[in-house]
């Protein structure tokens, strides 16, 4: 026993060291049948973003992953990258292996990398001399064929385009070089703005096309845009081009109507209109009636309201408005409306006595065209009649004169538009 113990030590020690060595050689063990789990990413066209495809643990095979069409063909996983990348050139003949590092769809991988980026084939140039693949495809017509169309130019829109006593909307273009040699086709979309709108493809190389009839088209602002059509392997589809917004409305047969001013000051108005039917905003211009000199110019963005400043009094202003659509379509320009800023002279007796200043309560002394003169003097008191009770005012002397006077008044004065003097009336008693 004691040479054994010489040998090899306590055999219960001994015994205690290989149990533990073999419980580490069992977790590496079974660390290496689990592997690391590696994640399979793969481009989506539809949405232009990865998606996860699935997993697989590292010593095992990543498999072919989804086959992927372009409109003209399909094609395989030929590797799986360890990034992301736009496009790879292999050269066929140099020998020289660039896919060393990715994984081979029907290969163990045991690399570090725990996402891989599906690798598509893409296409060899006419010579075989390089092929190009892709983990990313923003569009298929970059890889899929030798040449691009030219996009067409020269869009222009007609909205009141008339057949056979019929209106239609009509889209002209120019046609880009080459596509009537070889587009197969020409494509327009048009549709509301914010809309996704409805594309026609079979045009052939026409350079005009004919909508529906404009009565059949909503109100609103519409956009369009045009291509031409390649066969996908010779020549792939043009870029868009855009033609602009047009309208569908009846702006340009409208008008803005009921114009009118209410003078708040001796040098502002406010103006105001009914609104036009598909209006998106409107043209003002104020102009002195007798010089024609412009007062206002401006724009409203929003509403039927506008306040005209910079004026003065007993001139005569002109006012004319336009509307425009969303397309900057102008309406048929109002009738004319004009107003004045008149003021008139205001006066106030009692007995024969110029009632007015401070002492008499600073009564208004001017009046606005259209409005009330305000304040009004303090009251006469009995011992300014002599004993007489104040019964109020009016515009006619009572003795002597003609004609009817105004109803009297001790609190708000009448409309008035033309120069006034107002007396204060008396009885020997109250009624």
């Amino acid at each position: 026993m004691r040479n054994i113990n010489f040998l090899f030590g306590n055999p219960l020690h001994l015994f205690r060291k290989v149990l533990v060595l073999c419980m580490l050689l069992m977790i590496v063990g079974i660390g290496n049948v689990l592997g690391t789990t590696v994640t399979l990413k793969v481009w989506n066209h539809s949405t232009s973003a990865y998606y996860t495809y699935g997993t697989f643990e590292t010593g095992n095979k990543p498999g072919d992953g989804p086959m992927l069409g372009d409109g003209y063909a399909f094609y395989s996983v030929v590797a799986w990258a360890p990034g992301e990348q736009t496009d790879i050139v292999h050269p066929n003949n140099s020998g020289a292996d660039y896919y060393g590092q990715y994984a081979w769809p029907n290969a163990t991988y045991s690399g570090a990398a725990t996402t891989l980026y599906a690798v598509y084939y893409c296409q060899a140039d006419d010579a075989g001399d390089y092929d190009v693949y892709w983990t990313t495809k923003p569009s298929y017509n970059v890889y899929g064929c030798e040449n691009t169309l030219v996009a067409p130019s020269g869009l222009s829109v007609n909205t009141n385009y008339e057949s056979a006593g019929n209106i239609y909307v009509r889209f002209s273009w120019t046609p880009g070089s080459g596509t009537t040699t070889n587009a197969t086709n020409q494509e327009i979309c048009y549709g509301l703005v914010g809309d996704a709108g409805t594309c026609v493809s079979n045009l052939s190389k026409s350079a005009t096309y004919t909508g529906g009839l404009r009565s059949n088209l909503s109100n609103g602002e519409y956009w369009w845009k045009v291509r031409a059509i390649g066969d996908g392997e010779d020549y792939c589809n043009s870029d868009y081009t855009n033609g602009g917004n047009f309208c569908i409305d009846d702006i340009k047969s409208a008008t803005p109507g009921n114009i009118n001013a209410a003078v708040t000051s001796n040098t502002t108005a406010t103006i105001t209109w009914d609104a036009v039917s598909d209006a998106s905003y409107y043209a003002i211009d104020v102009k002195n009636n007798s010089t024609g000199v412009t007062i206002c110019s401006d724009y409203v963005m929003s509403g039927t309201t506008y306040n005209a400043t910079g004026l003065t009094t007993n001139a005569e202003y002109r006012v004319e408005l336009q509307a425009f659509n969303a397309c900057d379509e102008a309406s048929v320009k109002s009738t004319s409306y004009t107003f004045t800023i008149a003021e008139y002279t205001v006066h106030w007796y009692v007995n024969g006595e110029l009632w007015e200043g401070a002492e008499h309560g600073s009564p208004a002394t001017s009046v606005l065209a259209g409005n009330r003169p305000s304040p009004l003097p303090t009251a006469p008191t009995v011992s300014d009649a002599c004993g007489d009770a104040f019964m109020g005012w009016t515009d006619h002397e009572i003795i002597g004169s003609s004609g009817q006077p105004s109803p009297l008044f001790k609190v708000t004065a009448p409309i008035t538009n033309e120069n006034k003097t107002f007396y204060a009336v008396f009885a020997d008693e109250q009624p």
